[in-house]
């Protein structure tokens, strides 16, 4: 079965240079639809890419507010669990989304930039359950 090309989608013709040459139509641009998320075409769509935002940054803040309140219960208790855990926290959550935004924007041929955020989490998810464990005794 062949690419059927998007009825609203213009098609890509043979443009004249100011230097007289013709520049010939892209076969890429004619057979490749674009990425939904790209494009902003009506209200409805402003107001998805306005949530995912606003869903992004409480994630965001959340994580720095239950690793606040983890901090503020270690300086209590010096409980050493309770500095890992919101220390693994930070990692899964805040660091990895961070990592992966500012890899992404600072250096957009980086293609390793999830595995940097995985990697995160994966440090996070042990320092939570060495927390959970091992990590009962006191400073």
């Amino acid at each position: 079965m062949g690419h059927t090309r998007s009825p609203t989608r213009p098609q890509t013709t043979a443009t004249t240079l100011e230097d007289g040459g013709v520049t010939p139509p892209d076969p890429i641009l004619d057979t490749v639809d674009p990425v939904p998320l790209q494009q902003v075409d009506t209200t409805a769509d402003m107001v998805f890419a306005v949530a995912v935002g606003l869903i992004f940054l409480g994630s965001l803040f959340l994580a720095l507010f239950v690793a606040w309140r983890v901090l503020r219960g270690y300086r209590a208790n010096g409980e050493r669990r309770l500095l890992l855990f919101g220390v693994g926290v930070l990692c899964i959550v805040f660091v990895s989304k961070v990592s992966t935004l500012s890899l992404n924007v600072a250096v957009p041929s980086f293609r390793f930039a999830d595995s940097v955020a995985a990697g995160w989490r994966v440090v996070g998810g042990a320092c939570v359950l060495y927390a959970i464990y091992r990590g009962g005794e006191r400073q």
